[in-house]
């Protein structure tokens, strides 16, 4: 029982760890932290419209860290594939941007065999749907560092206009990340908004639950089902 205990309070402690951890209003901050760590230098203007997204609730510092990690500069300048050492390069250089360490060999293994049958966005993926980010950063934590953010609802809730049932569908009350209440990295029915015609029209492998891929090579949430 004493082990079990031990053990409960080791996967416990960086969750509270991270909950406790001073946070930060500054939106221009935590997006300039975000470039810092995946591409390797400062956001400069082009930050400004992710930081307007993320004082509005459009958007997480998760679901940017996704995004900037996908984009072609990322790939260009760090992801590489083409060659074994290429591969092992570009995992490692996935493993200091997502997870702020160094590979272990066994996942940095399997990540560099993965890349031989699919696209490096699927190893962005699954670091960054993986229980360690999620214990160590969850959505709102900048991997690596030590920068949490904390959206100001009164500044934010200023700055909006009011929503009609467009914006409605394109912000981030119904982003994925949103939509996946149970962090799960999967959307399940119950946590689906829509219809269940839809539900299975987004669920294209079958399987009861909506990833993030099917999510977006679906566009994003339906407009009115």
């Amino acid at each position: 029982m004493r082990a079990i205990t031990l053990s409960a309070l080791l996967v416990l402690v960086p969750v509270l760890a991270s909950a406790q951890q001073p946070c930060t209003s500054n939106a221009d901050s935590a997006v300039d932290a975000i470039y810092r760590r995946v591409l390797e230098r400062p956001a400069g203007g082009e930050g400004n419209a992710r930081a307007e997204q993320l004082r509005n609730g459009q958007t997480t510092v998760r679901d940017l860290v996704r995004e900037i990690a996908k984009s072609p500069e990322h790939r260009q300048r760090f992801l590489s594939t083409d060659g074994p050492s290429a591969r092992v390069n570009a995992v490692s250089n996935l493993y200091r941007h997502l997870l702020g360490r160094a590979p272990d060999q066994a996942g940095l293994d399997s990540h560099v065999q993965g890349l031989e049958r699919n696209d490096i966005n699927t190893i962005i993926d699954t670091m960054i749907d993986s229980p360690e980010y999620q214990q160590q950063f969850g959505d709102d934590r900048v991997p690596g560092g030590t920068i949490r953010y904390c959206r100001d609802v009164s500044d934010s809730a200023a700055r909006r206009p009011q929503a009609n049932d467009r914006n409605n569908r394109d912000s981030g009350f119904n982003s994925f990340a949103n939509l996946d209440t149970d962090r799960s990295g999967t959307i399940t029915p119950n946590e689906w908004r829509w219809t269940v015609r839809s539900f299975d029209r987004y669920d294209t492998d079958g399987d009861n639950l909506i990833t993030r891929r099917e999510f977006e090579d679906a566009g994003g949430p339906p407009d009115n089902e």
